[in-house]
């Protein structure tokens, strides 16, 4: 029987989880044909990277294949992953397994490392060595889960804090490495003071709100996180960051703060209309909310950066802004 199991990773020190999905498709050859997977999490694992290398995780899957059994004998079976996601290493033990017909090709795999923020989607491949064909196939989806506006700029804090600690140590490829360590400590800065105590709600015991600003001085928090972006994307253009991996994890950081801008603009507008505020204002904030989207949306259809970064700063600290103010302000 074809099974999909979920599984919750740890990051250290982020405040993000990353969740790993391993599922099953129907073999290529053989009905009979099934793959299947059973996970086992190593805490000190983590523990053990944690103070040289924080933001890392190690997951270990043990994958398995039924071996055809009209297989005409020994195969020699390897198991693949196409398109491995940037900044994350995938170890398979043993590289290669004599199995025969009907018996369970068993492989150990480890994935380390730091999956950028984007979704990403992979397969694991079982493939007989001497031809070259796929006999069982593991989809695995990867996405790095997110909680409240706030739980996400903190994690987005935490990796950014490491990414500049890994290209100040001299890591990836950089054709101006002193710029691109300052413009990131810039936006570490501005990050940083998005996330000031004063600038979000509080609940009726005192503590902060993950998704609810304070009032008065919340705006702020959209104009720091439009500028963390901007140093961002100044980092990869003018510190003329050529690495895919540390690129691809830049631009994605990026897109969790859109989110957390437009979770905050939502929020605020949710708890309008449950206040029973001004009807029109409200109209307004969801009118602005749209645009947002719009812009966001037309952002991913382009490639060249200076228009990703002109399109997402106005999404960020104006319709999505603009959206949060006209909600609070309605009622």
């Amino acid at each position: 029987m074809l099974t999909t199991r979920s599984f919750l990773l740890r990051v250290v020190p982020a405040l993000a989880t990353l969740l790993f999905a391993l599922g099953t498709a129907p073999a290529a050859q053989s009905a009979r044909t099934t793959a299947g997977s059973r996970s086992a999490f190593h805490p000190q694992a983590i523990e053990s990277l944690a103070p040289a290398a924080p933001a890392l995780l190690v997951q270990r899957h043990s994958v398995w294949l039924e071996v055809p059994r009209d297989a005409a004998g020994p195969l020699e079976i390897e198991l693949v992953a196409s398109a491995r996601p940037a900044l994350l290493a995938i170890d398979v033990q043993p590289p290669l397994v004599q199995a025969q017909p009907g018996s369970l090709a068993r492989f150990t795999v480890t994935f380390s490392g730091r999956p950028a923020f984007r979704a990403a989607a992979f397969t694991l491949a079982f493939r007989e060595r001497a031809g070259g064909t796929t006999l069982g196939e593991i989809p695995v989806d990867l996405q790095r889960g997110v909680g409240g506006a706030r739980s996400t700029k903190e994690a987005a804090y935490a990796t950014l804090e490491a990414l500049l600690g890994e290209v100040r140590g001299g890591a990836y490829v950089l054709g101006d490495r002193e710029e691109g360590i300052a413009k990131l400590e810039h936006a570490l800065e501005e990050l940083g003071e998005s996330l000031e105590a004063e600038l979000w709600a509080r609940d009726e015991f005192g503590v902060i709100d993950q998704n609810r600003l304070d009032v008065e001085k919340g705006a702020e928090v959209f104009h720091e996180e439009r500028e963390c972006a901007q140093k961002t994307f100044d980092a990869i253009r003018q510190g003329e960051i050529s690495d895919e991996g540390l690129r691809a994890e830049l631009l994605g950081l990026i897109d969790t703060l859109v989110f957390a801008d437009r979770l905050l603009a939502e929020t605020a507008i949710l708890d309008a209309l449950a206040a029973g505020g001004d009807a029109e204002e409200i109209a307004e904030a969801e009118e602005h909310l749209a645009e947002g989207d719009a812009l966001v949306a037309a952002a991913a259809a382009e490639s060249d950066l200076r228009t990703v970064a002109a399109l997402l700063y106005a999404a960020m600290d104006g319709e999505y802004r603009h959206a949060w103010k006209e909600a609070v302000d309605s009622h």
